[in-house]
């Protein structure tokens, strides 16, 4: 038998129930006011109710659906962290934003579609929802935050909006079933991390607008094959690539100038490389232990190549250097 209530604050009440209806009369259900209940199993919420703040649900082990009203404009910071029977969440039209952590430990949500309406999905939103292997993001979303699907370890499939400019700090990490990924024209910065040890991850295509490869952006991918840069990539970070054993051949971008310290340290399958027309610097240790690597050939622009630079190499036969060159560190080439 379904309970309704018209007012919710703190809800000290222990009588028991399965279904909790939020009716027509709330517009706010407040911080922590259903923190750690035991029974509800369903939460229906109803078109008048506008924010679910912090902490609202957070806890509720036995919470398996939850349908949110057409009128709820905001989810707050934990509002549903570690509702771990949560299978499905159906958003209202009008959610505009869903907090830090919302649904973080929900390890049975398996599938999440975010509507057109909302505008911003804070950090680690959905971290750590092992169960979660699909996820739709609406065409308003301009950042995919920090963390916002670390440790997702079932999501195969990301489909992105069209407006996505960023792609935060470690925001897919430890997806390891994640196979594939197609960065929109639209992105242009993908932050430090962010799939990083994605281990099933194959292909990687970098849309047009990316200029910077970040630090440790697809370290630890090992299943990766191929990367197509974007013509505008300028920057490699530090071990972006490194230890992606898979990874057989590069080409840079036309306007790739520089590779940082590690960017392929440990590519044990990188067999060629490919340097576009403006590299300028090649860090330490940028291509050390490709053990594959047979032939390198720079451009004249090439400018300082760091210590270590392809020091393990121990197939590498040949290296063409241009007239360019300024700085050539002691042990570039020990093998």
């Amino acid at each position: 038998m379904p309970y309704s209530y018209t007012t919710i604050n703190d809800f000290t009440n222990n009588t028991p129930f399965q279904t909790l209806i939020i009716d027509d009369a709330i517009e706010t259900i407040a911080k922590n006011a259903f923190q750690n209940r035991k029974d509800i199993q369903c939460v229906i919420i109803e078109p008048y109710v506008k924010e679910i703040c912090e902490g609202a649900f957070r806890g509720c082990t036995s919470l398996q659906c939850v349908i949110i009203g057409s009128n709820v404009q905001r989810i707050g910071p934990l509002a549903f962290e570690g509702c771990t029977s949560l299978l499905s969440v159906t958003f209202g039209p009008s959610l505009e934003i869903i907090g830090s952590a919302a649904f973080m430990n929900c390890i049975s949500l398996q599938n999440v579609t975010i509507g057109s309406s909302v505008q911003k999905i804070d950090q680690a939103a959905f971290r750590m929802c092992t169960s979660l292997s699909s996820i739709t993001i609406g065409p308003n979303i301009q950042e995919i935050s920090s963390q916002c699907f670390e440790g997702c370890s079932s999501l195969k499939d990301i489909i992105s909006g069209d407006n996505v400019k960023i792609i935060g700090l470690m925001a897919f990490y430890d997806c390891i079933s994640l196979s594939s990924a197609t960065l929109g024209d639209n992105i242009e910065t993908i932050r430090a991390g962010a799939f990083s040890h994605c281990t099933a991850l194959s292909s990687v295509i970098i849309g047009s607008n990316v200029k910077t490869i970040s630090d440790n952006t697809f370290s630890y991918c090992k299943s990766l094959q191929s990367v197509s840069f974007g013509p505008n990539v300028q920057n490699i970070g530090c071990s972006a690539f490194e230890c992606c054993t898979s990874l057989s051949s590069v080409t840079f971008g036309p306007n790739v100038q520089t590779i940082g310290w590690h960017a392929f340290c440990g590519c044990i399958s990188l067999s060629s490389v490919t340097f576009g027309p403006n590299v300028k610097i090649i860090d330490y240790n940028a291509f050390y232990y490709c053990t594959s690597l047979t032939n390198v050939t720079m451009e004249h622009k090439v400018e300082y190549i760091g210590c270590g630079a392809f020091d393990g190499c121990k197939s590498l036969l040949n290296v063409k250097i241009g007239d360019s060159i300024r700085k050539i560190y002691y042990g570039y080439l020990i093998r």
